[in-house]
């Protein structure tokens, strides 16, 4: 019994043994069951946490993208505003800026001026001169067509004191041909007078004056445009020039007296020119006008005038060189007009050299 008891024993005891080896057993896989869960829930955690950070790192990637992006797109929409508008401002500046060329003591305030239609006014004084209107009219309104759209145009007859009525040699133009009119002087006043009234009543930015017997063809105001346009104030045309082509010549007598008084302008004054007396000039309206304006002389010497106030104000003077071809017609009387002349020359050379910076001229009493 004992033995049995103590096999029983034994047995109970490797039992339990077997029994508490399973359990520690079964406990340490629970526990590697679990150590491997956690290991594992750990490892997804991480992962789950590195997925996310992944995600974020992206998402923040992706933000800082679509920033740079954005502000690329700001940065480029500012710069395209930016220079649109400069160049806006830059083409306003343009337009609004004036643009100063000084030639002389010419100054064009605007370019945009400048794109402006230019107007040409001819001017012809008449006296007692109706047997060339016809022809004349004809002529420089031919001329005039010909020029096309570079000039807008109008052609002014101005009768100093005619007997010979012009308006009615005119009629078939007055009131027809929009370029055409007349403008009378009250009495007879001289060339001088009669070119000024012309001058004062022109709208032309260019404005020139021809005899009405056209010694001097209107295609001769090619050259004076051209010399206005490159630079010139005042363009004179010349009988005297070197280059000048004459047709038919004048009169002996005429001649020899021409020749005589262009010496003695040239003593008295110092003008640098060949021919003063020409009666084919062109000059731009803008300096020109105030000596116009201010002019004395009514006779044959106004030329002398204007040429010597232009050189007081440094206004450019070129002389160019003409076709003549004389007609004979010419109102000038050698006797009396040349004494007439001389006086005038006298008066305008004291008038030039006794004259003070301000364009005044000093007092006789303080001479």
């Amino acid at each position: 019994m004992d033995q049995w008891t103590s096999v029983d024993q034994w047995t109970s005891v490797d039992q339990r043994t077997s029994v508490d080896q399973r359990t520690s057993v079964d406990q340490r896989t629970s526990v590697d069951q679990r150590t491997s869960v956690d290991q594992r829930t750990s490892v997804d955690q991480r992962t789950s946490v590195d997925q996310r950070t992944s995600v974020d790192q992206r998402t923040s990637v992706d933000q800082r993208t679509s920033v740079d992006q954005r502000t690329s797109v700001d940065q480029r929409t500012s710069v395209d505003q930016r220079t649109s508008v400069d160049q806006w401002t830059s083409v306003d500046q343009r337009l609004r800026t004036p643009v100063v060329w000084n030639h002389g003591a010419r100054s064009f305030q605007s370019a945009f001026s400048e794109r402006r239609k230019r107007v040409l006014s001819v001017v012809i004084p008449i006296r007692n001169g109706t047997a060339f209107i016809q022809h004349t009219t004809e002529a420089v309104l031919w001329f005039l067509d010909s020029l096309g759209t570079t000039y807008e145009s109008e052609l002014i007859f101005v009768s100093d004191g005619c007997s010979d009525q012009p308006e009615r040699a005119l009629e078939n133009w007055l009131g027809v041909d929009s370029r055409v009119r007349l403008e009378q002087l009250g009495k007879h006043c001289g060339k001088g007078a009669a070119v000024r009234k012309g001058v004062l009543a022109a709208r032309g930015d260019r404005v020139a004056f021809l005899d009405v017997d056209l010694s001097a063809r209107p295609e001769m105001l090619i050259r004076l445009l051209a010399a206005l346009d490159g630079g010139a104030d005042f363009a004179c045309g010349s009988r005297h020039h070197e280059a000048a082509n004459i047709t038919i010549g004048q009169g002996l007598a005429r001649a020899s007296l021409g020749r005589l008084f262009r010496v003695l302008v040239r003593a008295a004054t110092h003008l640098d020119l060949l021919d003063t007396q020409c009666g084919c000039k062109a000059f731009l309206r803008q300096p020109m006008l105030p000596i116009f304006e201010q002019m004395k002389e009514q006779g044959f010497a106004f030329d002398i005038e204007l040429l010597l106030e232009a050189r007081h104000r440094n206004l450019v003077i070129e002389e160019v060189p003409i076709d003549w071809a004389d007609e004979s017609s010419s109102s000038v009387r050698p006797v009396r007009d040349g004494v007439q002349m001389l006086s005038a020359l006298i008066r305008l050379a004291f008038r030039d050299r006794t004259r003070r910076p301000d364009g005044k001229t000093e007092s006789v009493k303080k001479l």
